[in-house]
Protein backbone atom coordinates (compact mmCIF):
# COMPACT_ATOMS: atom_id res chain seq x y z
CA UNK A 1 0.00 0.00 0.00
CA UNK A 2 1.42 3.34 -1.01
CA UNK A 3 1.93 6.09 1.51
CA UNK A 4 -0.14 9.25 1.33
CA UNK A 5 2.84 11.12 -0.12
CA UNK A 6 3.37 8.54 -2.86
CA UNK A 7 -0.34 8.62 -3.66
CA UNK A 8 -0.32 12.39 -4.08
CA UNK A 9 2.73 12.18 -6.36
CA UNK A 10 0.97 9.56 -8.46
CA UNK A 11 -2.11 11.76 -8.79
CA UNK A 12 0.11 14.64 -9.93
CA UNK A 13 1.18 12.56 -12.92
CA UNK A 14 -2.38 12.16 -14.14
CA UNK A 15 -3.96 14.45 -16.71
CA UNK A 16 -5.88 16.42 -14.07
CA UNK A 17 -3.86 18.46 -11.56
CA UNK A 18 -4.39 17.75 -7.89
CA UNK A 19 -5.21 21.40 -7.20
CA UNK A 20 -8.36 21.16 -9.33
CA UNK A 21 -9.32 17.85 -7.75
CA UNK A 22 -9.12 19.44 -4.30
CA UNK A 23 -11.57 22.16 -5.31
CA UNK A 24 -13.95 19.50 -6.64
CA UNK A 25 -13.69 17.64 -3.33
CA UNK A 26 -14.25 20.89 -1.43
CA UNK A 27 -17.42 21.61 -3.40
CA UNK A 28 -18.85 18.11 -2.94
CA UNK A 29 -17.96 18.10 0.74
CA UNK A 30 -19.61 21.49 1.40
CA UNK A 31 -22.75 20.44 -0.48
CA UNK A 32 -22.96 17.18 1.49
CA UNK A 33 -22.58 19.03 4.82
CA UNK A 34 -25.32 21.48 3.87
CA UNK A 35 -27.91 18.91 2.79
CA UNK A 36 -27.16 16.16 5.33
CA UNK A 37 -26.13 17.91 8.54
CA UNK A 38 -27.53 21.44 8.74
CA UNK A 39 -29.84 22.49 11.57
CA UNK A 40 -33.56 22.65 10.79
CA UNK A 41 -34.49 25.44 13.24
CA UNK A 42 -32.93 28.60 14.67
CA UNK A 43 -31.15 26.89 17.53
CA UNK A 44 -29.64 29.78 19.46
CA UNK A 45 -29.84 33.49 20.27
CA UNK A 46 -27.34 34.67 17.65
CA UNK A 47 -28.86 32.84 14.66
CA UNK A 48 -32.19 34.48 15.51
CA UNK A 49 -30.42 37.87 15.60
CA UNK A 50 -29.07 37.24 12.11
CA UNK A 51 -32.44 36.03 10.86
CA UNK A 52 -34.19 39.16 12.13
CA UNK A 53 -31.47 41.39 10.63
CA UNK A 54 -32.07 39.92 7.19
CA UNK A 55 -35.85 40.13 7.55
CA UNK A 56 -36.23 43.54 9.21
CA UNK A 57 -32.94 45.33 8.46
CA UNK A 58 -29.61 46.08 10.09
CA UNK A 59 -29.84 47.68 13.55
CA UNK A 60 -27.22 47.40 16.29
CA UNK A 61 -29.55 49.17 18.73
CA UNK A 62 -32.18 46.44 18.25
CA UNK A 63 -29.51 43.71 18.22
CA UNK A 64 -30.13 42.84 14.58
CA UNK A 65 -27.50 41.46 14.89
CA UNK A 66 -25.84 42.16 18.23
CA UNK A 67 -22.88 44.55 18.38
CA UNK A 68 -20.78 45.23 16.46
CA UNK A 69 -23.41 44.15 13.93
CA UNK A 70 -21.39 42.34 11.24
CA UNK A 71 -22.87 44.56 8.49
CA UNK A 72 -21.31 42.83 5.48
CA UNK A 73 -22.69 39.49 6.63
CA UNK A 74 -26.17 41.02 6.61
CA UNK A 75 -25.54 42.42 3.13
CA UNK A 76 -24.33 39.12 1.65
CA UNK A 77 -27.13 37.17 3.32
CA UNK A 78 -29.66 39.58 1.80
CA UNK A 79 -28.10 39.05 -1.63
CA UNK A 80 -28.41 35.28 -1.21
CA UNK A 81 -32.07 35.58 -0.18
CA UNK A 82 -32.75 37.60 -3.33
CA UNK A 83 -30.62 35.36 -5.59
CA UNK A 84 -31.99 32.01 -4.42
CA UNK A 85 -35.43 33.21 -3.28
CA UNK A 86 -34.83 31.36 -0.04
CA UNK A 87 -35.58 31.74 3.65
CA UNK A 88 -33.14 33.92 5.65
CA UNK A 89 -32.15 30.89 7.72
CA UNK A 90 -31.21 29.02 4.54
CA UNK A 91 -29.18 32.02 3.31
CA UNK A 92 -27.02 31.92 6.46
CA UNK A 93 -26.37 28.20 6.00
CA UNK A 94 -25.60 28.63 2.29
CA UNK A 95 -22.97 31.26 3.06
CA UNK A 96 -21.47 28.92 5.66
CA UNK A 97 -21.23 26.27 2.96
CA UNK A 98 -19.43 28.72 0.69
CA UNK A 99 -16.93 29.55 3.44
CA UNK A 100 -16.38 25.83 4.09
CA UNK A 101 -15.73 25.24 0.39
CA UNK A 102 -13.20 28.09 0.22
CA UNK A 103 -11.53 27.03 3.49
CA UNK A 104 -10.86 23.51 2.26
CA UNK A 105 -9.30 24.74 -0.97
CA UNK A 106 -7.23 27.39 0.81
CA UNK A 107 -6.04 24.88 3.41
CA UNK A 108 -4.64 22.58 0.75
CA UNK A 109 -2.89 25.36 -1.17
CA UNK A 110 -1.50 26.96 1.99
CA UNK A 111 0.01 23.72 3.34
CA UNK A 112 1.18 22.49 -0.06
CA UNK A 113 3.24 25.62 -0.61
CA UNK A 114 5.37 25.00 2.48
CA UNK A 115 5.17 21.29 3.31
CA UNK A 116 4.33 19.56 0.03
CA UNK A 117 1.24 17.90 -1.40
CA UNK A 118 1.35 14.79 0.81
CA UNK A 119 1.13 16.76 4.04
CA UNK A 120 -1.40 19.10 2.42
CA UNK A 121 -3.78 16.24 1.68
CA UNK A 122 -3.64 15.00 5.27
CA UNK A 123 -3.99 18.49 6.75
CA UNK A 124 -6.97 19.25 4.51
CA UNK A 125 -8.75 16.05 5.55
CA UNK A 126 -8.06 16.74 9.22
CA UNK A 127 -9.44 20.28 8.96
CA UNK A 128 -12.49 19.28 6.90
CA UNK A 129 -13.45 16.46 9.30
CA UNK A 130 -12.73 18.36 12.51
CA UNK A 131 -15.83 18.33 14.76
CA UNK A 132 -15.71 22.10 15.30
CA UNK A 133 -15.55 22.72 11.54
CA UNK A 134 -18.41 20.31 10.86
CA UNK A 135 -20.54 21.80 13.61
CA UNK A 136 -20.16 25.47 12.70
CA UNK A 137 -20.68 24.65 9.02
CA UNK A 138 -24.03 23.08 9.96
CA UNK A 139 -25.53 25.75 12.23
CA UNK A 140 -26.56 29.34 11.54
CA UNK A 141 -23.59 30.89 13.33
CA UNK A 142 -20.79 32.87 11.65
CA UNK A 143 -17.71 31.22 13.16
CA UNK A 144 -16.87 29.15 10.08
CA UNK A 145 -15.90 32.48 8.51
CA UNK A 146 -12.97 32.61 10.94
CA UNK A 147 -11.48 29.48 9.39
CA UNK A 148 -11.75 31.00 5.91
CA UNK A 149 -10.40 34.36 7.02
CA UNK A 150 -7.49 32.87 8.98
CA UNK A 151 -6.29 30.74 6.08
CA UNK A 152 -7.10 33.37 3.45
CA UNK A 153 -5.34 36.25 5.23
CA UNK A 154 -2.22 34.18 5.91
CA UNK A 155 -2.02 32.92 2.35
CA UNK A 156 -2.67 36.38 0.90
CA UNK A 157 -0.01 38.20 2.94
CA UNK A 158 2.53 35.45 2.38
CA UNK A 159 1.95 35.19 -1.35
CA UNK A 160 0.90 38.54 -2.80
CA UNK A 161 3.43 40.57 -4.76
CA UNK A 162 4.75 43.73 -3.15
CA UNK A 163 2.99 45.97 -5.68
CA UNK A 164 -0.35 44.40 -4.78
CA UNK A 165 0.08 44.71 -1.02
CA UNK A 166 -2.06 47.90 -0.76
CA UNK A 167 -4.88 45.94 -2.40
CA UNK A 168 -4.42 43.23 0.23
CA UNK A 169 -4.93 45.90 2.89
CA UNK A 170 -8.11 47.03 1.13
CA UNK A 171 -9.42 43.49 1.49
CA UNK A 172 -8.32 43.47 5.13
CA UNK A 173 -10.35 46.64 5.74
CA UNK A 174 -13.36 45.06 4.04
CA UNK A 175 -12.91 41.98 6.24
CA UNK A 176 -13.40 44.16 9.32
CA UNK A 177 -16.99 44.68 8.12
CA UNK A 178 -17.52 40.95 8.50
CA UNK A 179 -15.76 40.34 11.82
CA UNK A 180 -13.88 43.23 13.35
CA UNK A 181 -12.40 41.06 16.09
CA UNK A 182 -10.96 38.50 13.67
CA UNK A 183 -8.78 41.13 12.02
CA UNK A 184 -7.59 42.49 15.37
CA UNK A 185 -6.73 39.03 16.73
CA UNK A 186 -4.80 38.02 13.61
CA UNK A 187 -2.98 41.37 13.29
CA UNK A 188 0.09 40.10 15.25
CA UNK A 189 0.63 37.06 13.02
CA UNK A 190 0.09 39.12 9.86
CA UNK A 191 2.74 41.54 11.13
CA UNK A 192 5.13 38.59 11.66
CA UNK A 193 4.46 37.39 8.12
CA UNK A 194 5.21 40.80 6.61
CA UNK A 195 8.33 41.24 8.75
CA UNK A 196 9.59 37.81 7.63
CA UNK A 197 9.19 38.38 3.88
CA UNK A 198 12.32 38.59 1.80
CA UNK A 199 11.16 41.94 0.38
CA UNK A 200 10.71 43.40 3.87
CA UNK A 201 12.84 46.46 3.08
CA UNK A 202 10.56 47.54 0.22
CA UNK A 203 7.40 46.77 2.21
CA UNK A 204 8.52 49.01 5.07
CA UNK A 205 9.25 52.00 2.85
CA UNK A 206 7.23 55.15 3.61
CA UNK A 207 5.46 54.97 0.25
CA UNK A 208 4.40 51.34 0.74
CA UNK A 209 3.26 51.96 4.32
CA UNK A 210 1.27 55.03 3.27
CA UNK A 211 -0.48 53.18 0.43
CA UNK A 212 -1.25 50.25 2.71
CA UNK A 213 -2.83 52.51 5.35
CA UNK A 214 -4.85 54.25 2.66
CA UNK A 215 -6.00 50.89 1.33
CA UNK A 216 -7.06 49.79 4.81
CA UNK A 217 -9.10 52.98 5.32
CA UNK A 218 -10.76 52.56 1.93
CA UNK A 219 -11.76 49.01 2.85
CA UNK A 220 -13.24 50.21 6.16
CA UNK A 221 -15.14 53.00 4.38
CA UNK A 222 -16.97 50.38 2.30
CA UNK A 223 -19.04 49.37 5.31
CA UNK A 224 -18.65 52.01 8.03
CA UNK A 225 -20.36 54.81 6.08
CA UNK A 226 -23.50 53.07 4.73
CA UNK A 227 -24.14 50.95 7.82
CA UNK A 228 -23.08 53.21 10.69
CA UNK A 229 -22.31 56.83 9.80
CA UNK A 230 -25.29 57.42 7.49
CA UNK A 231 -27.81 55.71 9.77
CA UNK A 232 -26.70 56.67 13.26
CA UNK A 233 -23.71 58.98 12.96
CA UNK A 234 -20.47 58.51 14.86
CA UNK A 235 -22.49 57.64 17.99
CA UNK A 236 -23.63 54.47 16.24
CA UNK A 237 -20.00 53.41 15.78
CA UNK A 238 -19.19 54.20 19.41
CA UNK A 239 -22.21 52.25 20.63
CA UNK A 240 -21.18 49.23 18.58
CA UNK A 241 -17.66 49.29 19.97
CA UNK A 242 -18.82 49.76 23.57
CA UNK A 243 -21.35 46.94 23.32
CA UNK A 244 -18.85 44.60 21.67
CA UNK A 245 -16.36 45.21 24.49
CA UNK A 246 -18.93 44.65 27.25
CA UNK A 247 -18.14 41.03 28.12
CA UNK A 248 -19.37 39.34 31.30
CA UNK A 249 -17.29 36.29 32.15
CA UNK A 250 -14.43 35.34 34.45
CA UNK A 251 -10.93 34.18 33.56
CA UNK A 252 -11.63 30.76 35.04
CA UNK A 253 -14.84 30.31 33.06
CA UNK A 254 -13.09 31.42 29.87
CA UNK A 255 -10.25 28.97 30.46
CA UNK A 256 -12.64 26.09 31.17
CA UNK A 257 -14.55 26.65 27.94
CA UNK A 258 -11.41 27.31 25.90
CA UNK A 259 -9.60 24.17 27.06
CA UNK A 260 -12.57 21.96 26.24
CA UNK A 261 -12.72 23.45 22.74
CA UNK A 262 -8.98 23.15 22.29
CA UNK A 263 -9.30 19.37 22.66
CA UNK A 264 -11.23 19.32 19.40
CA UNK A 265 -8.38 21.02 17.55
CA UNK A 266 -5.03 19.90 18.91
CA UNK A 267 -5.10 16.51 17.19
CA UNK A 268 -4.30 18.20 13.88
CA UNK A 269 -0.97 19.33 15.27
CA UNK A 270 -0.22 15.81 16.52
CA UNK A 271 -0.60 14.30 13.06
CA UNK A 272 1.21 17.08 11.22
CA UNK A 273 4.07 16.68 13.68
CA UNK A 274 4.48 13.14 12.39
CA UNK A 275 4.50 14.39 8.80
CA UNK A 276 6.81 17.34 9.48
CA UNK A 277 8.83 18.67 6.58
CA UNK A 278 11.42 21.43 6.24
CA UNK A 279 10.68 24.76 7.96
CA UNK A 280 8.73 27.41 6.10
CA UNK A 281 11.02 29.40 3.88
CA UNK A 282 11.88 32.87 5.19
CA UNK A 283 9.67 32.51 8.27
CA UNK A 284 10.74 31.28 11.70
CA UNK A 285 8.18 28.73 12.75
CA UNK A 286 8.30 29.53 16.44
CA UNK A 287 7.36 33.20 15.96
CA UNK A 288 4.66 32.31 13.48
CA UNK A 289 3.20 29.82 15.93
CA UNK A 290 3.44 32.18 18.91
CA UNK A 291 1.76 35.07 17.11
CA UNK A 292 -0.92 32.91 15.50
CA UNK A 293 -1.79 30.65 18.42
CA UNK A 294 -0.60 32.06 21.75
CA UNK A 295 -1.73 35.69 21.45
CA UNK A 296 -5.38 34.95 20.51
CA UNK A 297 -5.39 32.26 23.20
CA UNK A 298 -4.50 34.86 25.82
CA UNK A 299 -7.40 37.01 24.61
CA UNK A 300 -9.85 34.12 24.87
CA UNK A 301 -8.75 33.25 28.40
CA UNK A 302 -8.43 36.73 29.89
CA UNK A 303 -11.16 38.54 27.97
CA UNK A 304 -13.68 36.33 26.19
CA UNK A 305 -14.88 32.73 26.16
CA UNK A 306 -13.66 30.87 23.09
CA UNK A 307 -16.68 29.12 21.58
CA UNK A 308 -16.40 29.05 17.76
CA UNK A 309 -13.51 31.52 17.83
CA UNK A 310 -11.25 28.47 18.06
CA UNK A 311 -11.59 28.24 14.27
CA UNK A 312 -9.54 31.42 13.99
CA UNK A 313 -6.45 29.65 15.31
CA UNK A 314 -7.22 26.05 14.36
CA UNK A 315 -5.11 26.31 11.17
CA UNK A 316 -2.07 27.16 13.30
CA UNK A 317 -2.17 23.52 14.38
CA UNK A 318 -0.90 22.75 10.88
CA UNK A 319 2.46 24.19 11.89
CA UNK A 320 4.45 21.33 13.43
CA UNK A 321 3.85 21.72 17.15
CA UNK A 322 7.24 20.36 18.23
CA UNK A 323 9.51 21.90 15.61
CA UNK A 324 12.68 21.07 17.57
CA UNK A 325 11.94 17.34 17.81
CA UNK A 326 12.80 14.83 15.10
CA UNK A 327 9.77 13.52 13.25
CA UNK A 328 8.85 9.88 13.42
CA UNK A 329 9.99 8.25 10.21
CA UNK A 330 7.86 5.14 10.00
CA UNK A 331 5.31 5.65 7.25
CA UNK A 332 2.99 3.01 8.68
CA UNK A 333 2.71 5.02 11.88
CA UNK A 334 1.87 8.13 9.87
CA UNK A 335 -0.97 6.35 8.13
CA UNK A 336 -2.22 4.78 11.36
CA UNK A 337 -2.18 8.09 13.25
CA UNK A 338 -4.00 9.86 10.44
CA UNK A 339 -6.66 7.17 10.25
CA UNK A 340 -7.14 7.16 14.03
CA UNK A 341 -7.57 10.94 14.24
CA UNK A 342 -9.93 11.12 11.26
CA UNK A 343 -12.02 8.27 12.67
CA UNK A 344 -12.06 9.82 16.14
CA UNK A 345 -13.10 13.22 14.82
CA UNK A 346 -16.00 11.82 12.81
CA UNK A 347 -17.05 9.55 15.67
CA UNK A 348 -17.02 12.46 18.12
CA UNK A 349 -19.17 14.53 15.81
CA UNK A 350 -21.78 11.87 15.07
CA UNK A 351 -21.79 9.65 18.15
CA UNK A 352 -20.51 11.69 21.10
CA UNK A 353 -22.59 10.97 24.23
CA UNK A 354 -24.58 14.03 25.15
CA UNK A 355 -23.36 15.50 28.42
CA UNK A 356 -26.26 17.05 30.33
CA UNK A 357 -25.11 19.92 32.58
CA UNK A 358 -26.29 20.06 36.18
CA UNK A 359 -29.44 21.95 37.06
CA UNK A 360 -27.28 24.46 38.94
CA UNK A 361 -25.86 25.72 35.63
CA UNK A 362 -29.10 27.64 35.12
CA UNK A 363 -29.02 29.31 38.52
CA UNK A 364 -27.98 32.97 38.79
CA UNK A 365 -24.24 33.54 39.27
CA UNK A 366 -24.81 34.90 42.77
CA UNK A 367 -26.17 31.52 43.84
CA UNK A 368 -23.08 29.58 42.66
CA UNK A 369 -19.57 29.49 44.07
CA UNK A 370 -16.57 30.27 41.89
CA UNK A 371 -15.69 26.57 41.64
CA UNK A 372 -19.27 25.66 40.68
CA UNK A 373 -19.24 28.31 37.97
CA UNK A 374 -16.01 26.88 36.52
CA UNK A 375 -17.43 23.36 36.66
CA UNK A 376 -20.71 24.30 34.98
CA UNK A 377 -18.90 26.37 32.35
CA UNK A 378 -16.81 23.33 31.44
CA UNK A 379 -19.84 21.01 31.37
CA UNK A 380 -21.84 23.52 29.32
CA UNK A 381 -19.01 23.63 26.79
CA UNK A 382 -19.31 19.85 26.47
CA UNK A 383 -23.07 19.96 26.03
CA UNK A 384 -24.71 23.24 25.03
CA UNK A 385 -21.74 24.28 22.92
CA UNK A 386 -20.47 20.80 22.02
CA UNK A 387 -19.59 20.48 18.34
CA UNK A 388 -21.68 17.36 17.86
CA UNK A 389 -24.47 16.16 15.63
CA UNK A 390 -26.44 15.17 18.73
CA UNK A 391 -26.46 18.79 19.92
CA UNK A 392 -27.89 19.99 16.61
CA UNK A 393 -30.69 17.43 16.61
CA UNK A 394 -31.62 17.83 20.30
CA UNK A 395 -31.83 21.61 19.83
CA UNK A 396 -33.95 21.09 16.69
CA UNK A 397 -36.33 18.89 18.68
CA UNK A 398 -36.64 21.34 21.60
CA UNK A 399 -37.28 24.37 19.39
CA UNK A 400 -39.80 22.44 17.28
CA UNK A 401 -41.61 21.25 20.41
CA UNK A 402 -41.78 24.78 21.80
CA UNK A 403 -42.97 26.25 18.50
CA UNK A 404 -45.77 23.69 18.19
CA UNK A 405 -46.95 24.31 21.76
CA UNK A 406 -46.91 28.09 21.33
CA UNK A 407 -48.69 27.99 17.98
CA UNK A 408 -51.38 25.69 19.38
CA UNK A 409 -52.11 27.34 22.73
CA UNK A 410 -50.85 30.93 22.91
CA UNK A 411 -53.08 33.83 21.97
CA UNK A 412 -51.70 36.80 19.96
CA UNK A 413 -50.44 39.84 21.88
CA UNK A 414 -49.61 37.75 24.94
CA UNK A 415 -46.35 37.44 26.87
CA UNK A 416 -44.53 34.15 27.31
CA UNK A 417 -42.08 33.84 30.20
CA UNK A 418 -39.30 31.44 29.24
CA UNK A 419 -37.74 29.92 32.33
CA UNK A 420 -33.94 29.66 32.31
CA UNK A 421 -34.18 25.88 32.10
CA UNK A 422 -36.29 26.00 28.93
CA UNK A 423 -34.32 28.97 27.62
CA UNK A 424 -31.18 26.87 27.54
CA UNK A 425 -32.67 25.22 24.46
CA UNK A 426 -35.67 27.26 23.35
CA UNK A 427 -33.97 30.66 23.22
CA UNK A 428 -36.54 33.50 23.45
CA UNK A 429 -34.93 35.25 20.49
CA UNK A 430 -35.36 32.09 18.39
CA UNK A 431 -39.01 31.82 19.39
CA UNK A 432 -39.49 35.53 18.66
CA UNK A 433 -38.31 35.03 15.08
CA UNK A 434 -41.06 32.46 14.53
CA UNK A 435 -43.78 34.31 16.49
CA UNK A 436 -43.49 38.09 15.90
CA UNK A 437 -46.98 38.74 17.32
CA UNK A 438 -45.91 37.50 20.77
CA UNK A 439 -43.54 38.90 23.39
CA UNK A 440 -40.98 36.77 25.23
CA UNK A 441 -39.19 37.30 28.52
CA UNK A 442 -36.46 35.05 29.90
CA UNK A 443 -35.94 34.69 33.63
CA UNK A 444 -36.43 32.63 36.74
CA UNK A 445 -39.31 33.01 39.22
CA UNK A 446 -36.80 33.70 41.99
CA UNK A 447 -35.02 36.45 40.07
CA UNK A 448 -35.68 40.06 40.99
CA UNK A 449 -35.23 41.56 37.50
CA UNK A 450 -36.23 40.83 33.94
CA UNK A 451 -33.31 40.56 31.56
CA UNK A 452 -34.99 41.52 28.28
CA UNK A 453 -38.29 41.68 26.49
CA UNK A 454 -38.28 40.27 22.97
CA UNK A 455 -41.15 41.48 20.80
CA UNK A 456 -41.75 41.76 17.05
CA UNK A 457 -38.29 42.42 15.66
CA UNK A 458 -37.02 44.25 18.74
CA UNK A 459 -35.20 43.53 21.95
CA UNK A 460 -36.00 46.03 24.70
CA UNK A 461 -33.77 46.11 27.77
CA UNK A 462 -35.62 49.00 29.41
CA UNK A 463 -38.01 46.57 31.02
CA UNK A 464 -35.25 45.41 33.35
CA UNK A 465 -35.92 48.55 35.41
CA UNK A 466 -39.39 49.66 34.26
CA UNK A 467 -41.21 47.32 36.70
CA UNK A 468 -44.38 47.56 34.61
CA UNK A 469 -45.49 45.07 32.01
CA UNK A 470 -48.96 44.14 30.92
CA UNK A 471 -50.38 41.46 28.69
CA UNK A 472 -53.75 40.09 27.70
CA UNK A 473 -52.55 36.61 28.59
CA UNK A 474 -49.44 35.35 30.37
CA UNK A 475 -47.78 31.98 29.73
CA UNK A 476 -44.88 30.17 31.32
CA UNK A 477 -42.46 27.84 29.49
CA UNK A 478 -40.24 25.49 31.53
CA UNK A 479 -38.21 22.32 31.05
CA UNK A 480 -40.28 19.71 32.98
CA UNK A 481 -37.12 17.93 34.18
CA UNK A 482 -36.20 21.04 36.18
CA UNK A 483 -39.67 21.89 37.47
CA UNK A 484 -38.88 20.38 40.87
CA UNK A 485 -35.81 22.61 41.20
CA UNK A 486 -37.24 25.87 39.89
CA UNK A 487 -40.89 25.31 40.62
CA UNK A 488 -43.98 26.40 38.73
CA UNK A 489 -45.97 29.49 39.65
CA UNK A 490 -49.15 29.10 41.72
CA UNK A 491 -52.47 29.22 39.90
CA UNK A 492 -50.91 28.02 36.65
CA UNK A 493 -52.87 25.78 34.32
CA UNK A 494 -50.80 23.14 32.52
CA UNK A 495 -51.55 23.27 28.78
CA UNK A 496 -49.01 20.83 27.38
CA UNK A 497 -46.06 18.83 28.72
CA UNK A 498 -43.50 17.34 26.37
CA UNK A 499 -40.12 15.73 26.84
CA UNK A 500 -38.31 19.08 27.09
CA UNK A 501 -41.00 21.75 27.20
CA UNK A 502 -43.98 22.30 29.52
CA UNK A 503 -46.32 25.23 28.80
CA UNK A 504 -48.49 26.80 31.52
CA UNK A 505 -51.09 29.57 31.42
CA UNK A 506 -50.79 31.97 34.36
CA UNK A 507 -54.23 32.61 35.83
CA UNK A 508 -53.41 34.84 38.79
CA UNK A 509 -50.79 37.39 39.79
CA UNK A 510 -48.51 36.00 42.50
CA UNK A 511 -46.14 37.60 44.98
CA UNK A 512 -42.80 36.09 43.96
CA UNK A 513 -40.23 38.76 43.00
CA UNK A 514 -40.30 37.98 39.31
CA UNK A 515 -44.07 38.39 38.95
CA UNK A 516 -44.19 41.94 40.30
CA UNK A 517 -43.57 43.21 36.79
CA UNK A 518 -46.85 41.90 35.47
CA UNK A 519 -49.78 44.10 36.34
CA UNK A 520 -52.46 42.84 33.99
CA UNK A 521 -53.39 39.17 33.78
CA UNK A 522 -56.63 37.85 32.36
Amino acid sequence: MKSITSLSEAIHKRTFPLQKLIWVFAALFAIAVYFLLHERTLNAHDPANYYLAIKYGFSVAAERPHAPGYPLFVLVWSWLVAAFNCDPHAAILILNGIFLFLSIGLCYNFVRRFWGSGTAIVATLLVACNPVVLYYSSVAEIYIYDLFFSLGAMYLFMSCRRKLLPLAFVLLGVAMGFRFSSVILLAPVLAVVLWSRVDKREILSLRSIGLSILGLLLGIAVWIFPFYIRTGGIESVQQALRSAANLDSTVYQNAAVYLSYLLWSVNIGVVIFLLRRKPIAAIKQKWLLVSWFVIPTMFFIFQHYAKGYILLILPSMIIPMAYTIDAVKRKSLKRAMTAIVLGADLSLFFFMPFVVPPVESNLPKAQRSSLERVETAFLRSLSFFAPSYSHIRVADAAITEANVAITTYCAPQSIIIVDNSAGAWAFPRSLQASHPSLAFVQGNPNDTTIVSLFSGSEVDRRYSTAKVLSADTLYYLIDPRYAAEFGTPPEAALLVSGSRISLYRITEKVKLPFWKYFTKIK
